[in-house]
């Protein structure tokens, strides 16, 4: 806040009065000389003074001062839409039933994706509703063709984010994780319901984003006619990796409940956000309750 300078005006008038000043005297010419002298009086007049009143200087006016008015507050930007977990699930003969779910509402569109150069042969599935859970079903290819699932959703203000679900130890040439046979994810255990989940990928200059395993449970020799649903127990989140050349090895410890008895899938969850449009990397592995109790490689 300022102040604004003030400047005081002194006006002051001077008045000054004129002073008038008289005299006067004579004789009679046929009177008689005689040696009588005429006093002269000399009468003095008193001069008025003038008298200076002095003008009051003005008091100095104060100044308003403005009042700070607030700048407009700018508006946040809507947070970007993330897809949290991606889930498939046995559907019937070369079916899947896909849940994923996202941190604000969106669509989505759900595709498959096979080695590069072999169509699949399968049409998008889209879902026009607005929500944070989702659940499509979806065809999965040719006669064996390796597959992944990929996945864009849409949030209400237009913006986007992408996911890829990858399975299997097939080697596909999109493929984030398994990018060789010896490398691709696995779950070692070291006791039962323990174990030390492991990846390796490709890097190039920069370091990859840290990942985490995401622990799912449901019903155990859950049927497809059933169709359990599986949720989230646990998760468990990477501290460091191992950089090597052209490549990182990721390791993280992993418990899994040991009550109730359930089959496990557990996400092996890498988020790459390069500012834009997130994209998040999953890829399921399957352990059944049997071997999670017994703790069996």
């Amino acid at each position: 806040m300022r102040l604004v300078d003030r400047f005081p005006l002194a006006l002051i008038a001077l008045a000054a009065a004129v002073l008038a000043l008289a005299c006067g005297g004579g004789g009679d010419d046929n009177a008689t000389p005689t040696a009588t002298a005429t006093p002269l009086v000399a009468t003095a007049t008193a001069t008025p003074t003038a008298t200076r009143t002095a003008t009051p200087t003005p008091s100095a006016t104060p100044t308003a001062t403005p009042t700070a008015t607030a700048s407009p507050t700018s508006t946040p930007a809507p947070e970007k839409p993330r897809v949290l977990w991606m889930l498939r699930d046995h559907g019937g003969t070369n079916l899947a039933v896909v849940r994923f779910a996202t941190n604000v509402e969106t669509t989505a569109v759900l595709g498959v994706f096979g080695s590069p150069g072999e169509p699949t042969g399968i049409d998008p599935q889209p879902d026009g509703t607005l929500a944070k859970e989702h659940a499509i079903s979806i065809p999965l290819g040719l006669n064996g063709t390796p597959l992944g699932i990929s996945l864009t959703v849409t949030d209400k203000n237009g913006q986007k984010a992408g996911a890829i679900l990858e399975y299997g130890n097939t080697i596909v040439g999109l493929q984030y994780f398994g990018r060789t046979p010896t490398s691709m994810p696995k779950f070692t255990f070291t006791a039962p319901y323990r174990g030390t989940a492991t990846w390796d990928a490709l890097s190039g200059t920069t370091a990859l984003p840290l990942g985490s395993i995401q622990v799912f449970g449901k019903q155990p020799a859950c049927t497809t006619a059933q169709q359990c649903q599986a949720t989230l127990k646990a998760t468990a989140t990477e501290d460091t990796r191992t950089l090597h050349e052209g490549y990182e090895s990721h390791s993280i410890p992993v418990t899994l409940p040991d009550t109730p008895a359930q089959d496990f899938q557990l996400l092996y969850t890498v988020i790459i956000d390069n500012g834009q449009q997130p994209v998040s990397i999953f890829y399921q592995l399957d352990i059944p309750a049997t071997r999670a109790a017994a703790g069996t490689n």
